[in-house]
């Protein structure tokens, strides 16, 4: 028996690995590429890191780092994958955005943890229309279950409903940069 359950662990790590190549894979051939088509290639991260260790479905964004757990990799849909994926690249970009609208550029902690939540957001799900709409298309028909994988929110992040309200504004027509203008200047 103990043989057995050794033989299942091996091959469900066999998994993860596979899985954690395919979203590698994916953030190379599809995310990145509409990231440097849209910001260029300055602040995007070269590589998709994957937290093996960490099963929850967390990551973590910023000018040179894109990092998702092996939670994200393992999740069974394909655009709640990529969302998450795309979601801490917009984290890398942000400050370009910033810039764009004139405003001094903040930190995603803190008080402006969730505010930056909900640019990353905006910048991921505009990149996708853009560039991805068939992925987007899908992610808008799943917004009830990606409020539900963002969850209730905490400290550092607004809830998943509100998140996915502030992505179907900007699906359905308000401009991204009223949006996120309105972010920035702590105006929403």
């Amino acid at each position: 028996m103990a043989g057995v359950q050794q033989l299942i662990r091996k091959f469900e790590q066999g998994a993860s690995l596979n899985k954690a190549a395919n979203l590698k894979a994916e953030y190379t051939k599809l995310i990145r590429p509409a990231y440097v088509r849209r910001y260029g290639g300055g602040n995007i991260p070269a590589e998709l890191f994957i937290d093996e260790g960490d099963p929850s479905f967390n990551g973590a964004g910023s000018p040179g780092l894109v990092l998702v757990s092996q939670g994200v990799a393992n999740y069974a849909l394909a655009c709640i994958r990529t969302f998450a994926v795309a979601h801490e690249t917009g984290h890398a970009v942000a400050c370009i955005e910033f810039q764009r609208v004139g405003v001094t550029p903040f930190q995603p902690i803190g008080a402006d943890a969730k505010r930056h939540e909900h640019m990353a957001d905006l910048i991921a799900m505009r990149l996708m229309k853009e560039f991805l709409p068939g992925i987007a298309a899908e992610i808008m028909g799943k917004l009830g279950l990606l409020s539900q994988v963002l969850g209730p929110g905490g400290f550092m992040h607004p809830s998943g409903q509100a998140r996915t309200e502030l992505i179907r504004k900007l699906y359905f027509g308000q401009p991204f940069g009223q949006l996120f203008a309105a972010l920035a200047r702590r105006a929403i």
